[in-house]
């Protein structure tokens, strides 16, 4: 199967799931279980990770697997955040990139997006970019680092999307990177107002730990892309260092490995499902 971009028909017209991954098993995991499951699926490489990363041989390796899977996958460089990052990211075989100039003012997200999707069409691959401000700090459990939300504007989304032509839009209303401290409070008004506006698959960024409901409320009112990570990804650490626990520390590298990885793969199994299940009420 051909790796797919986020304008592939199989993403069309419906949520899916996105999952940020930094390691083979995780990807592997992802994979496996989007194809248990009949999904397509999007994994991500966050910027952030590139240095730790022997990035060209990891993409090519999540590449591969992407082209042999059963399902569509998408991999997508989550929260590029430079230009020499996307180019960067375009030049080691993401399929789809997110350029992030949120923290910018419009008139420079704008530019610095439609520079991101000059670069990105010559290699065939989707752009997203991000309007508003997801609050928190993606990947770290330090609450000093966090942001606030500033809310997307479904106006500004409009023209956003026409002067710059991006493929896709991360949009605030309510989320936050990260685990949530307290209970989150979603604006879906803002989604269908920015949907009713623009063309373009809408983004939820930030997902990891809300309420199971808020999923399939989210597919209803019509995001599209719908990223996690650090939910997941704690998960794995917190089922490894169980299994360590239970074991007294006699067990293998591999078996600590194995015991996070199937944690995950159910938990990552649970959103999907719960995306899927907002997609039908979506079309029903």
């Amino acid at each position: 199967m051909t790796i797919a971009t986020l304008n592939d028909a199989a993403f069309n017209n419906r949520a899916f799931a996105a999952f940020d991954v930094i390691d083979l098993e995780s990807a592997d995991m992802v994979i496996t279980t989007a194809e248990s499951l009949s999904q397509p699926v999007v994994l991500m490489v966050p910027h952030k990770a590139f240095p730790v990363l022997p990035l060209e041989r990891f993409i090519g390796r999540i590449r591969n697997w992407a082209e042999s899977a059963t399902v569509p996958v998408c991999v997508h460089l989550d929260h590029g955040e430079t230009l020499e990052g996307a180019r960067q990211g375009l030049d080691a075989g993401f399929s789809s990139i997110m350029i992030d100039a949120s923290a910018e003012t419009f008139d420079r997200n704008v530019e610095l997006t439609r520079k991101a999707c000059e670069l990105a069409r010559p290699y065939g691959v989707s752009v997203e970019a991000e309007l508003g401000r997801v609050g928190g700090d993606e990947g770290n459990f330090d609450e000093t680092s966090a942001t606030q939300n500033i809310y997307t504007d479904a106006d500004e989304a409009a023209r956003f999307v026409e002067a710059t032509g991006v493929d896709a839009l991360a949009i605030s209303f309510g989320t936050s990177h990260g685990l949530y401290q307290g209970e989150p409070k979603l604006n879906f008004d803002i989604v269908r107002a920015v949907k009713e506006r623009t063309p373009v698959k809408l983004v939820m960024h930030g997902a990891s730990g809300l309420p199971d409901h808020e999923y399939g409320k989210a597919a209803e009112a019509g995001i599209g892309k719908i990223n996690m990570f650090t939910e997941i990804s704690v998960t794995g650490a917190t089922a490894a260092n169980a299994a360590w626990d239970k074991r007294g520390g006699k067990l293998h590298f591999f078996e600590m490995l194995m015991s996070g990885k199937q944690a995950m793969a159910a938990r990552t199994a649970h959103y999907m499902n719960l995306i899927s299940a907002g997609n039908e009420r979506r079309h029903g």
